[in-house]
């Protein structure tokens, strides 16, 4: 739990650092018809969004930082409203039988503390045709970017810096990884409910109480105001009376998780009055329509094809790790099994995978299986892997890896010396040593593609190449 709180407390220093005015208003416009790209004045905007990257991530990972506690929650029994329930049910059972939706999305962000006024919006449109189609575009903003799946390919591009991937759709568009950035840019996983395969299940995931607050307007339209409330934050949602709800509003509350990053110790005048206020709204609703037109990609005039696009934008830049292209830092830590964990044995001898991590941490759960797995068909072939944990105590690690059925070599950094010898600043962190024992890459945070990037990064140093000159390329 502490590093936890720690991790929260980087991120909203950052954000304090990083903004000197007092007052600011981002409303940064793109052509979503075209998809075209932000001027070519936008040098003041490209700094502006890394700083901006920074201060949505912290309002963004606020639920999974803290997840430690939400954990705790989950054995608690949940008390449900019946009005509020049924309500939420006959929603999702219209998404889960039409073939096709489409809606427009506006999102509104503010940020207040002593010294700081920050406000920024993004219009866009949500387009999902069963079975694997989907479409978010981005009409108006710089945060997260455009998505477009034709059911073969999955395009994605950041207006504010003009570039775009392209990758085979996965076996489920549910695991399109840039997806899941327009939650993180939203401050509510939206999109994601609509196309779950479960709609029901994925919007009341974690959901600890529901009351029905009453009929309320949002504009014109006659609203059942709805009230969820989760173990690290809560949720106001509103959808139109009648026969077919449809949602109108959602107002995440994200206080709790605030009140906790406070405890932990944000000292600073700037951070004591800190308030983040996050507001969707929804319009022009279409069910099953022809909105064929909505995936179909065209590259806008100057844009960019790149192959690393969305771990650039999940955390702030790879590229600025301190130590990438430097010796990698020798240490010895007790391994689980009462013995020692050398990684001086295997420099320079190996392909070395170091993975820091938490056993309470949501996205660390989720990524130590999958790079468990990787390694594992590469452990003949001059690759090594360790899980560096971070904090915790034997019986939560042994507890986790048992009900995962996992199986690697785990050292124990009780006291983060060799997290802060990597300059760990938040989890996971994966780092990747080459045969000539420098850091040849690093991956900050939870990236729904790390095992594909992964796969090339091994390959590449396995065949004797250096990352670091792909880098510099």
């Amino acid at each position: 739990m502490e590093l936890a709180k720690n991790a929260c407390m980087k991120f909203l220093k950052i954000i304090f650092a990083n903004f000197a005015k007092p007052s600011l208003k981002f409303d940064f416009s793109c052509n979503a018809s075209t998809l075209s790209p932000v001027p070519n004045n936008f040098t003041r905007g490209k700094l502006m969004f890394y700083n901006i990257k920074m201060m949505m991530c912290a309002a963004a990972s606020f639920a999974f930082m803290l997840s430690a506690a939400a954990e705790e929650e989950t054995g608690k029994q949940t008390a449900l409203d019946p009005k509020a329930d049924k309500i939420i049910k006959d929603f999702c059972s219209d998404i889960s039988n039409c073939k096709s939706v489409k809606v427009d999305i506006s999102s509104m962000l503010k940020i207040k503390a002593e010294g700081m006024n920050q406000e920024i919006n993004t219009d866009s449109v949500f387009s999902f045709q069963r079975p694997d189609k989907v479409a978010y575009i981005i009409k108006k903003g710089i945060m997260g970017a455009s998505v477009v799946c034709d059911g073969k390919n999955v395009w994605t591009f950041v207006p504010s810096l003009n570039k775009y991937s392209v990758e085979p759709v996965p076996d489920k568009i549910t695991s399109i990884g840039s997806l899941s950035q327009t939650g993180q840019s939203s401050g509510f996983p939206i999109v994601q409910v609509l196309i779950s395969e479960k709609p029901y299940e994925s919007i009341m995931e974690g959901v600890l109480t529901s009351s029905y607050v009453g009929i309320e307007k949002i504009g014109d339209k006659e609203c059942h105001h709805l009230k969820f409330t989760q173990a690290e934050f809560d949720w106001d949602i509103w959808l139109d009376t009648g026969d077919k709800p449809a949602i109108r509003r959602i107002n995440p509350d994200f206080s709790k998780s605030l009140a906790r990053a406070k405890e932990a110790g944000a000292q600073t005048d700037a951070m004591k009055n800190m308030n983040f206020e996050i507001s969707l709204y929804f319009d022009k609703w279409l069910f099953n329509s022809d909105i064929s037109d909505q995936f179909v990609f065209n590259p806008p005039p100057g844009a960019e094809k790149t192959d690393s696009l969305m771990p650039r934008q999940a955390m702030p830049s790879e590229e600025e790790y301190p130590l990438l292209g430097e010796s990698a830092p020798v240490f010895k830590l007790e391994n689980m099994e009462g013995g020692e964990y050398d990684l001086s044995e295997f420099i320079e001898s190996k392909v070395i995978v170091l993975d820091f991590w938490a056993a309470w941490h949501q996205p660390s759960r989720k990524m130590l299986p999958m790079i468990v797995e990787l390694t594992d068909a590469y452990k003949d072939k001059g690759v090594v892997f360790c899980a560096v944990n971070q904090k915790d105590d034997n019986v939560k690690i042994k507890e986790f890896l048992s009900s995962q059925n996992i199986k690697c070599p785990v050292a124990l950094d009780k006291n983060s010396d060799v997290g802060k010898m990597y300059m760990v600043n938040g989890i996971p962190q994966t780092v990747i040593i080459g045969m000539d024992g420098k850091i040849h890459a690093v991956h900050l945070g939870f990236l729904p593609n790390l095992k594909t990037r992964l796969k090339k990064e091994i390959d590449t140093l396995l065949d004797g190449k250096s990352l670091l000159e792909e880098e510099k390329e």
